[in-house]
């Protein structure tokens, strides 16, 4: 996540207030999902400021875990105090390359999109197996390019949702899917002191640039956790779905922005 104003506690996608969202604790043996998400690599095929579909699914057995994306979110003027911040990701388009995401210029990117704020999230690394997207996608889908780093609107954030940059903050976002853990698969969850758990979806590089996923088994003994939460890792004997809501995902962060889902309420 980014480190300035209350964007900061947005950038929890993908890509984030305890509301009735992505609580479902589905398992499933031997489930077989595809996913919307293709493998890495340049996307030559869309022109820039044009409407993307989603991409097609990667071929069976495939999955995205470790998959290294960015994003950026911006928010425009709004007339109203419900402001939203739109987010743009790199999935599907490219891995995000470092050098050209260390140059990014934000100037630019609130040029491009009229937006009045705008704030980096990532790198991050995906924890989980396949996305499936829901029928209603909360993104425009529109492609852009900044630093010829191409990222697409994949949701939207409802600022007034927000409570600033304090860890273990639940945040609403709008986006509709179903993320899948597989069997046999390490997961690293969040339980507060309702009981309810969030599992980790992405871990961040951004606070620590040398966090990997070798890291997160002893995330625990690193972790600043509020009285009452702990964090636990246990290995999936079957396939886990965790999904929204209503279009709506509750996620928190960690004290390293690493970003959890909520899949089963207290």
């Amino acid at each position: 996540m980014s480190s300035f104003w209350p964007i900061a506690a947005v950038a929890v996608v993908a890509a984030g207030c305890a509301s009735t969202s992505g609580g479902v604790d589905q398992s499933s043996a031997g489930s077989s999902i595809t996913t919307a998400t293709p493998a890495l690599g340049p996307d030559t095929s869309t022109p820039t400021g044009s409407t993307a579909p989603a991409p097609p699914p990667p071929p069976d057995g495939s999955t995205i875990f470790g998959m290294r994306y960015c994003e950026i979110l911006t928010v425009t003027p709004s007339p109203d105090s419900d402001a939203t911040a739109e987010v743009w990701n790199t999935m599907g388009l490219n891995d995000c390359p470092q050098a050209a995401w260390d140059e990014l210029d934000l100037n630019d990117v609130k040029a491009q999109t009229g937006a009045s704020l705008a704030a980096i999230n990532g790198p991050r690394h995906w924890v989980l197996d396949r996305i499936v997207p829901g029928a209603q996608m909360a993104g425009s889908l529109q492609v852009k390019d900044f630093n010829g780093i191409k990222m697409r609107s994949i949701a939207q954030v409802q600022l007034p949702s927000l409570s600033a940059e304090a860890p273990y903050t639940p945040t609403s976002v709008r986006r509709d899917t179903t993320f899948t853990f597989a069997a046999g698969r390490k997961v690293y969850e969040l339980t507060a002191p309702d009981g309810s758990i969030s599992i980790m979806q992405s871990y961040s590089q951004q606070t620590d640039p040398t966090q990997t996923v070798d890291d997160l088994a002893s995330l625990g003994d690193r972790l600043h956790l509020p009285h009452g939460w702990t964090f636990t890792v246990r290995t999936l004997g079957d396939d886990l779905d965790v999904v929204t809501l209503d279009g709506l995902a509750t996620v928190i962060t960690d004290d390293l922005r690493n970003t959890y889902q909520l899949r089963a309420h207290g």
